[in-house]
């Protein structure tokens, strides 16, 4: 799916699926449970699949062991419940940790000093450890010990492990919408092993509220609860869309 249709995408799975249990709003509520959430009735295989760049799939879950899945990407033959996934895993699957994540983050940078904290540094998971890159400015060993520590200190890995695994799930939903359009969600080979190299989660956490393209209507820019939802899958596309390699448009 690609950037321009995400608004359409959602604005039309609000309709179909939400409108008709009353009011047709969306409400934060609990995590999803994967086996409601998908209680469709309508075809669906209920095991994870996984997309590899040689167009397999496979049924090994996405999500690493230990770390929370909101929404299990199953495959199904009904664009309405297709359409269900996507709202669900943009709205709570991504949105929720998201948030949970910016508290996390907002916590840690006020224990860094001034210096490192307005030093050009990211961070990104991989097997539910954050991972520190350096950007423009140079980080020292010192630098990157006390942004481990300080981390390390919060439940960011866990939470930034969802947020990959919500993110991944989105890219396996958007691949069965808009299978073969170029541009689209699905057509960047975005996995478990490639993340951290393609997601920057500080960019990400910073584009939504001050200074950002993102959250600029919420008239409390300091509450991160609900802030990503729906707009988080934007921010995220920028991301992958200009660094991960393409998947269907080899």
């Amino acid at each position: 799916m690609d950037v321009n249709g995400l608004r359409n995408m959602l604005t039309q799975a609000a309709q179909a699926g939400l409108a008709a249990q009353g009011n047709g709003t969306l409400t934060a509520g609990p995590a999803i449970d994967p086996a409601q959430a998908l209680a469709i009735p309508h075809a669906v295989v209920v095991d994870d699949v996984y997309h590899g760049s040689d167009g397999s799939t496979s049924t090994t879950p996405i999500g690493q062991a230990g770390a929370a899945t909101y929404v299990n990407v199953a495959k199904v033959t009904d664009m309405q419940a297709l359409s269900l996934q996507w709202l669900a895993l943009s709205a709570t699957g991504l949105g929720a940790p998201s948030g949970a994540l910016r508290y996390d983050y907002q916590a840690a940078l006020s224990k860094l000093s001034p210096a490192l904290q307005q030093k050009d540094w990211g961070f990104s998971v991989s097997n539910d450890q954050l991972v520190f890159t350096q950007g423009k400015d140079e980080l020292s060993a010192q630098d990157l010990m006390n942004l481990q520590n300080t981390f390390g200190g919060t439940g960011a890995a866990a939470v930034a492990q969802q947020v990959a695994n919500a993110t991944l799930s989105l890219v396996s939903v958007a691949r069965q919408i808009t299978p073969n359009r170029s541009g689209s969600l699905g057509s960047y080979e975005l996995t478990a092993n490639n993340f951290s190299k393609v997601v920057d989660l500080r960019a990400y956490l910073t584009s939504h509220g001050p200074g950002g393209p993102y959250g600029q209507y919420r008239t409390d820019k300091s509450d991160y609860s609900t802030m990503y939802q729906i707009t988080g899958v934007y921010a995220m596309y920028d991301q992958i869309a200009a660094k991960a390699p393409t998947y269907l448009d080899k």
